[in-house]
């Protein structure tokens, strides 16, 4: 018989409050039997046993925030509940937890969910604090895959504070003016109006409302939001949680928490008066019957095992308990199938009719021809007569068989004798154990590529966002052909262009040897000629000297010429009466000699002049193209204008034209708009200078009003700047000296 002591209550919880059936006990193996026991301790036994809940309630719901601890639980990523009667759903990397996310995906049968969490420091010894993340409320839930998400459904029942919450209350002697745990629906519903109304989530709105009742909690919430010692922490967790029962720490028994308090006090007040304790003082010493083996019906591990081999070996009694989400269930379908098994029979009570159909539920699922149970109790739920009359056709059916000579049972029977056979040299190949493995691998790697996946979308939309920051204007798609592409090609081209400059610069040098090379050939030759050479290092000459063809012409017409006779070429010279100057040969020759030395000194001069006599010209005609384009642009042949206006406002307009279009242009405090001002400045003075006739072409100085405008400033400016090459020629020119206000005469 399995046995839970009826009105057990949840550690901290009101007297009067019974456990609910969605919390009862999973799994704890506790065998305990005392034969023939007298004068037995129960008083220190009772206080043991409450020290080891107590310390198993802490563990259970304490989660330490280590690495190695989130096999046991795990944090929501970024979740807000936005309401707490759930379902909720999420992508299945809200687990922080790889371990948890496996086992999700196949489904979780009992788990909870809690927060909002504080955490707090605890350590056995000073020297090696552990920091610890405690949820305010849990409820119980299933978690399951639905269309290749995570779902979370809450199992039925209700949310509860956490029994530390309760014992944090106890130990600072924090009293409110009802129980926390009874005040709390009403918290609930307030924390859910309030969020629904200010937007802010159930989180903030839950420490809002329990602030108000507590404000110490508030406190530690508040902390765990704003001053979490993330220096400290190997990880910050989320505020909500996902947390199962941990198969190698200790179990919580919350059913028996308040009953061993409550026998405590008993024993303390009258420890004579034992009750019922008194049934395992007179068990009869008994031998234990061997252990039976057990079949391979329901899934198992070791600790389940163990106590379903304890609970069929005989003892008088076995006591199972643990905290919710270790296994209880499958406990009892185990137990009940093997007692059924060896043909005996097994009556389950309990004091709670939804546990007795889970139970009757999950034994239909294996029932084939026979009625492994039958549901009694209630008329609404005993199925006593049905079980009969399907046992009654069966044996019918079963002496027809035995009649004709047939028995579809028997062969039946024979089929799934075979059938365990392979089954079990299936399992002693060790094969399904390695595909379980490879799925776990492959689960993992899955895990691992979804997480690389996530890092570099992550990555990628933080580029994207740089581009669109720096105003590139193609998409980011084509960045890398509009942009990358290009800018590899010129990297890679870098090494050859730097040899290139290389090749070019030794190249230099030798044309540079060569050119001096040829420039002192090159004077040698025109010395020979009596040609002058050019002053400057210039080789401009080149384009306006005759060319070696010339000279080479030159050479042939003289050569031919001094063959022929010179005789017919001569002819008598006149008389000049300048020659009666010269006294004699000696004075013509002295007049040869000064005139030659003049002819030296005039004809640089007029080399120089006659360089300078172009540039004159140049300028003019540049002055004078200046000026028709200023009449022809402004109509009109006199302008009274000033250079610094005219640059000014240029300035100002280009540099507006270079500005990138911008949404908050139009603010008086941006770039554009300043700029805009400026150009109102200078017009303001423009229009007294310019004539009417052209602001009447302009039209308003808007935007595509000054683009009309631009074209006349800058032949005005081109005028100044014509007018100043000019007037930089130096006196003689007939520049207008009137300094920067010009007025451009009518040619």
């Amino acid at each position: 018989m399995f046995y839970r002591a009826p009105g057990a209550h949840i550690p901290g919880s009101s007297k009067d409050r019974p456990l609910r059936c969605s919390r009862s006990f999973a799994f704890w193996p506790l065998t305990m039997t005392l034969s023939g026991a007298h004068a037995v301790p129960w008083h220190a036994m009772v206080q043991f046993h409450r020290e080891a809940t107590r310390r198993a309630r802490e563990s259970f719901f304490a989660l330490p925030i280590t690495v190695s601890a989130t096999e046991h639980w795990s944090s929501l990523a970024e979740f807000e509940p936005g309401q707490l009667a759930g379902p909720w759903q999420m992508d299945f990397e809200a687990l922080a937890s790889p371990h948890l996310q496996r086992q999700a995906r196949a489904g979780i049968g009992e788990a909870f969910i809690g927060g909002p969490c504080w955490f707090r420091w605890t350590s056995e010894d000073e020297q090696h604090p552990r920091l610890e993340w405690i949820p305010l409320i849990y409820r119980e839930v299933r978690v399951e895959s639905r269309d290749g998400r995570l779902g979370i459904v809450p199992a039925p029942g209700a949310w509860d504070v956490c029994p530390l919450v309760l014992q944090f209350l106890e130990q600072h002697n924090i009293q409110t003016a009802e129980p926390l745990d009874d005040i709390l629906p009403d918290l609930l519903s307030v924390a859910e109006s309030k969020a629904a109304e200010d937007g802010h989530g159930l989180t903030c709105a839950l420490a809002d409302a329990v602030r108000m009742v507590v404000p110490e909690i508030g406190e530690l919430l508040d902390q765990a939001r704003n001053d979490f010692p993330v220096d400290r922490a190997e990880f910050v967790p989320s505020p909500w949680v996902l947390f199962t029962a941990s198969a190698e720490g200790p179990e919580f028994a919350p059913h028996i928490a308040h009953d061993y308090a409550q026998l405590e006090r008993h024993l303390a007040a009258a420890p004579q008066h034992i009750g019922g304790l008194g049934l395992l003082e007179d068990l009869p010493g008994g031998a234990v019957q061997a252990t039976p083996e057990i079949a391979p019906i329901v899934s198992l591990n070791h600790s389940q095992g163990s106590a379903v081999e304890a609970a069929l070996a005989g003892r008088p009694v076995t006591v199972v308990s643990g905290p919710p989400g270790c296994g209880k269930s499958q406990v009892v379908l185990s137990l009940l199938l093997n007692a059924w098994a060896n043909s005996t029979s097994v009556l389950l009570a309990s004091n709670n009719e939804q546990t007795a159909d889970v139970v009757h539920q999950r034994l239909k699922t294996i029932e084939n021809d026979f009625e492994i149970a039958v549901r009694a109790g209630a008329q609404a739920f005993s199925n006593i007569d049905e079980a009969l009359s399907g046992m009654l056709g069966v044996l019918n059916a079963r002496r027809s068989e035995s009649h004709y000579g047939g028995s579809p049972t028997a062969r039946k029977h024979d089929q799934l004798i075979k059938k365990k056979q392979q089954l079990r040299q299936l399992l002693a190949s060790q094969v399904p154990q390695r595909v379980s493995q490879a799925i776990e691998a492959a689960l993992e790697d899955h895990v691992a590529q979804r997480q690389a996946l996530a890092a570099l979308q992550s990555r990628r939309e933080e580029l994207v966002a740089l581009l669109h920051s720096l105003d590139v204007g193609d998409e980011a798609d084509a960045f890398d052909e509009r942009v990358l592409g290009p800018l590899g090609k010129w990297r890679s081209g870098i090494k050859t262009t730097h040899r290139l400059i290389e090749e070019d610069a030794q190249r230099n040098a030798t044309l540079k040897e060569e050119l001096s090379t040829a420039r002192a050939e090159r004077d040698a030759a025109l010395a020979g000629c009596q040609i002058d050479t050019p002053s400057d290092e210039a080789s401009s000459w080149l384009l306006t000297k005759p060319g070696f063809e010339s000279f080479e012409q030159a050479l042939t017409a003289l050569s031919d010429k001094l063959q022929e006779p010179m005789e017919d070429d001569f002819t008598d010279a006149s008389w000049e009466k300048a020659y009666e100057a010269w006294s004699s040969s000696e004075a013509a020759a002295d007049w040869e000699r000064k005139a030659r030395e003049m002819a030296a000194i005039i004809r640089p001069a007029g080399f120089s002049l006659k360089e300078k006599a172009e540039e004159v010209r140049a300028a003019r005609e540049a002055l004078e193209s200046a000026e028709r384009t200023v009449q022809q642009a402004t109509k009109t042949s006199s302008l009274d204008v000033r250079r610094e206006d005219m640059d000014e406002w240029a300035a100002c307009y280009a540099e507006l034209s270079a500005l990138p279009r911008a949404k908050l242009a139009f603010l008086p405090q941006s770039k554009s708009a300043d700029l805009v001002r400026q150009l109102e400045k200078v017009e303001s003075r423009l229009r007294l200078s310019l004539p009417v006739h052209l602001w009447t072409t302009i039209g308003t100085l808007d935007e595509s009003g000054r683009g009309r405008l631009s074209p006349v400033i800058e032949r005005v400016r081109e005028w100044f700047n014509a007018r100043a090459d000019w007037e930089g020629l130096g006196p003689g020119t007939g520049g207008n000296r009137s300094g920067n206000r010009g007025h451009p005469p009518q040619t």
